[in-house]
């Protein structure tokens, strides 16, 4: 790549990070751009997306941990900057979407990997995947698109779902023989959609405890309030729990955290764990907050020629990201030990997915 169209490549990026990211990012952003200019005027654009992703993960880029850090900054913010640029600037001509698009796939896959790497969980083979049929419990599989999706409740799984019966349905493979999941597995394209942990969180319990009435999680909840509503005696608890309707967050935490059996529900279980997300090595990473972009993109790579043209349907698009204000309300109530310790059982889905705890606000937190 020549100087010229190298600097031209990077002052657009710089642009659109100047207009849409925060001030502090940009300013890291120069330091970047200042280090592969200061004797070296033949920098590329590869090296400094290569800085994006591996800053994150090593202090040896350079040998001064002090030089070092604007980078490791930058790259932890370089997801939620992408997304800014991406989500805001919809009139982004298509190659330079594709290009951002592709560079937020990168850091998010490198992202697990590193996670995984320190969990000491190897990718499984194809053979595995076929021995331990517990290992496709949330795997199915689009035939026309060659996809795979790992399934995630409470992660736009309904959206989805919708979205693939365009094109044919999707089968479960834990109900397929093991030389039918053969392919799907080992040659389909792989993909994990996920939601902020905190949000995914208040969505189960709005969904199970308070808009819907299950008979199994009206069973769960008084259960719930029987053992956690702590400030009336035996007898008024086991009245206040005849119906089981009526569970408050903050007692639903506390039952999560009482015991680990009671975390494996589908619908709020760590992603790392219920997902297998170490064995599988998830090929595209899609995330709620970005929810439009990232179908447009896995739609883009699966090769369905005329999805710009034909779009998608408003409705499986209806994802934003989290409202701060409402999150807050539900965790500004909880007891600071309490709420640590939810983070604590989630902390791998934070850190492999890039989410951070200040959606609800830092003070929440001390």
């Amino acid at each position: 790549m020549e100087t010229g169209s190298t600097y031209e490549e990077l002052k657009k990026i710089l642009v659109l990070l100047v207009a849409i990211s925060v001030t502090g990012v940009v300013l890291q952003m120069t330091v970047v751009h200042s280090k592969y200019n200061k004797g070296n005027s033949r920098g590329t654009l590869q090296q400094i997306t290569q800085t994006l992703r591996h800053g994150i993960y090593s202090n040896q880029v350079y040998g001064d941990l002090s030089e070092m850090k604007p980078l490791m900054n930058l790259s932890r913010q370089s997801n939620e900057s992408l997304d800014h640029i991406l989500l805001q600037n919809m009139s982004l001509p298509f190659a330079e979407w594709v290009k951002l698009m592709e560079l937020r796939q990168q850091i998010r896959r490198d992202r697990m990997n590193l996670h995984c790497a320190d969990t000491d969980i190897p990718a499984h083979t194809v053979d595995d995947m076929l021995v331990r049929k517990g290992l496709r419990a949330t795997l199915y599989s689009n035939d026309e698109l060659r996809v795979t999706l790992s399934v995630v409740k409470k992660a736009a799984s309904n959206n989805l779902d919708n979205l693939f019966k365009e094109f044919g349905g999707m089968v479960r493979l834990f109900t397929l023989p093991e030389e039918m999941c053969r392919d799907r597995i080992g040659k389909y394209m792989r993909v994990l959609f996920v939601r902020h942990p905190l949000s995914r969180f208040v969505s189960a319990y709005n969904d199970k405890f308070v808009y819907h009435h299950i008979d199994h999680f009206l069973y769960m909840g008084r259960h719930i309030i029987q053992k956690f509503r702590r400030e009336l005696g035996r007898r008024e608890r086991i009245q206040a729990a005849k119906k089981g309707d009526d569970v408050r967050f903050e007692e639903f935490i506390e039952f999560i955290l009482s015991d680990p059996t009671y975390r494996k529900n589908t619908h709020w279980n760590a992603y790392w764990t219920h997902n297998r997300v170490c064995e599988l090595r998830h090929d595209f990473i899609g995330k709620i907050e970005t929810f439009e972009d990232d179908v447009r993109f896995l739609l883009y790579k699966l090769e369905v020629s005329d999805f710009r043209k034909r779009g998608i349907p408003p409705a499986y698009l209806s994802y934003h990201p989290p409202d701060r204000g409402l999150l807050r309300s539900y965790y500004e109530r909880v007891p600071k030990t309490l709420l640590r310790e939810l983070h604590n059982i989630y902390q791998r889905d934070f850190d492999m997915f890039g989410y951070s705890t200040d959606v609800v606000g830092d003070d929440l937190w001390s």
